[in-house]
């Protein structure tokens, strides 16, 4: 969600972006490069929603802070 935020992409560009981006990946957790995606589209954006406006920008707090 942060990544797709700071880039302003559509969950579909994303995903797309993160399977091709060794660093983006690295950025969250992976130890090894993946060629699949972790999530599908639609379940990356039911996540969001789940969220909320508010649980993303608690997420968003939490990620800067730790980082």
């Amino acid at each position: 969600t942060l990544l797709k935020h700071i880039y302003a992409l559509s969950d579909e560009h994303c995903i797309a972006r993160w399977v091709e981006n060794p660093y983006w990946q690295h950025f969250c957790g992976e130890q090894y490069f993946q060629h699949r995606p972790p999530i599908d589209s639609i379940t990356f954006g039911r996540f969001r929603r789940r969220l909320g406006e508010d649980g993303l920008k608690t997420l968003m707090k939490m990620t800067v802070r730790l980082g």
